[in-house]
């Protein structure tokens, strides 16, 4: 029997493989519809169980020596490397991942889990000054239960950095997956720390929807949460969560936008904008991708981002090596091509795909002459390149603005004076300057069809779970109960 057969048939994962109190949905391959098994949902008594397991067992984790939690987690990603080819076959067949972007995302998961047990053996886990008759130690403590929602998008990458990052501050974890990808996006997770020896109810998984990541906000004994997934639906999530002052981090959909100058070189442009779609097949949350480009080379940027958009091969990644893979489902699928018909409706001009065959949608470019489609570029997902004209470079960076949130841009045919402009009043998070030769692998692109070197920004950073879910704890001890009583503390962590 290979890695990951049979034991998770019908089931979540809560103290082991149980039976969920909810229905028993199929997990499909997306691009074909076959049925390659079922899982549990996860119901409210679920949630409460797990929660009852994980109050217990984080303290035991908690007090475990740091060499032994960084050993679990090196195990898993140890665990991760080996078994890669199931693994990343699990992403291609059940998110439509291409070959290349699910076997990042295991790479991803993998260093996740070494980087978090790395950061174990860094944490300061102890100091201490005397001061009058008292030892005034400080120490770092984790929150306790830590709530993790995974999105559609870079599932296994996403869930496998938050789960490591509160595994190594010494919290447990409870993660509910959307249940469109709860294997690759939750289920393999659990598989791989079990079988790294990770103790039973530090980490559970339930697959569910949006109603179940707003009981786990809400729950007082979650006192960490880490949220992905829409904007609508965060709003309602950290209100909650809020109400018992959790600490959260959110990560929501974002725009990706390229700037293209006056005298810049189409070709190297198109590249940027393209050359993202060769790698993957959706964004980690990221939004439609915005082309600003200056009104005396638009129409030969629009003909030729076509004529490079038609070159993309559609299809499903376990038989041909593709660069765009199916939606998740046909929701997903009509929202996106209801997007795209209202665009053109309101006045954009269709000029590429904007058709599709089942999951599969075109790589689809739209030359909007009056920016409406801007204002909506967060939200609307899919393999779409929106291009807008821009006369002035304020006239650039209000389109830039309406587009907000940006999380990428990219500029092509700026001196780094103009360059150093335009991305200290964009307010983008991450910013890539193109100067000649071929276009990045990043690049507004045509999202959806993303690179991985723009995730790889966002995974290579501190694990954010690791950084934020612990607590500087100060105590006042005796002088006379200090040697004892102070190593005592320290080693627990």
């Amino acid at each position: 029997m290979s890695f990951f057969d049979g034991g998770w048939e019908g089931k979540l994962y809560s103290g082991g493989w149980v039976a969920g109190g909810g229905a028993f949905p199929a997990v499909k391959e997306v691009a074909t519809g076959h049925i390659l098994g079922n899982i549990a949902l996860a119901s409210p008594d679920d949630l409460e169980s797990s929660i009852a397991l994980a109050s217990e067992a984080q303290v035991a984790w908690a007090r475990e020596p740091a060499r032994s939690r960084a050993a679990v987690l090196r195990r898993a990603g140890a665990l991760l490397e080996e078994q890669a080819r199931v693994i990343s076959g699990w992403v291609m067949r059940e998110s439509g991942a291409p070959r290349a972007q699910a076997a990042f995302e295991v790479a991803v998961a993998a260093n996740a889990m070494g980087a978090a047990a790395s950061s174990i053996q860094s944490i300061q886990t102890g100091s201490g000054t005397v001061s009058g008759d008292a030892f005034q130690l400080t120490r770092r403590v984790p929150v306790g239960i830590v709530g993790i929602t995974t999105p559609e998008t870079y599932p296994l990458a996403t869930t496998a950095k938050s789960v490591a990052g509160a595994l190594a501050t010494g919290n447990a974890a409870i993660v509910v997956v959307d249940a469109r990808v709860a294997v690759c996006g939750g289920l393999l997770v659990a598989a791989v720390l079990e079988a790294a020896g990770l103790a039973s109810g530090v980490l559970s998984v339930l697959p569910g929807r949006d109603d179940m990541a707003r009981l786990l906000a809400a729950h007082p004994q979650v006192r960490g949460l880490s949220f992905a997934g829409t904007a609508s639906t965060a709003r309602d999530v950290v209100a909650t969560a809020a109400a018992h002052f959790s600490r959260t981090v959110v990560t929501v959909p974002q725009a990706s936008a390229l700037v293209v100058l006056p005298g810049a070189d189409v070709a190297v442009a198109v590249a940027s904008g393209t050359g993202a779609a060769l790698k993957r097949t959706r964004r980690i949350a990221r939004g439609c991708g915005i082309h600003l480009v200056h009104e005396s080379i638009v129409d030969l940027y629009v003909d030729q981002l076509t004529l490079a958009a038609d070159e993309l091969v559609v299809g499903d990644p376990l038989v041909a090596d593709v660069t765009i893979g199916p939606l998740l489902d046909t929701g997903e699928r009509d929202r996106l091509h209801a997007a795209v018909t209202a665009a053109v409706t309101g006045g954009a001009r269709l000029a590429s795909g904007g058709r599709y065959e089942g999951l599969f949608y075109r790589p689809t470019v739209l030359a909007d002459p009056t920016g409406t489609v801007v204002d909506s570029a967060a939200t609307l997902g899919g393999p779409v390149a929106v291009v807008v004209s821009w006369t002035s470079l304020d006239d650039a960076l209000e389109l830039v603005h309406r587009a907000a949130p940006v999380g990428y841009l990219d500029i092509v045919g700026a001196d780094s004076a103009t360059a150093l402009e335009i991305a200290e009043r964009s307010g983008a998070e991450t910013v890539t300057v193109v100067a000649g030769g071929a276009g990045p692998a990043g690049g507004a692109g045509l999202a959806g069809a993303t690179t991985d070197s723009n995730f790889e920004a966002n995974a290579d950073d501190d694990n954010v779970a690791a950084s934020t879910f612990w607590t500087e704890q100060r105590i006042s001890l005796p002088l006379g109960a200090t040697l004892s009583s102070a190593a005592t503390l320290t080693d627990e962590l």
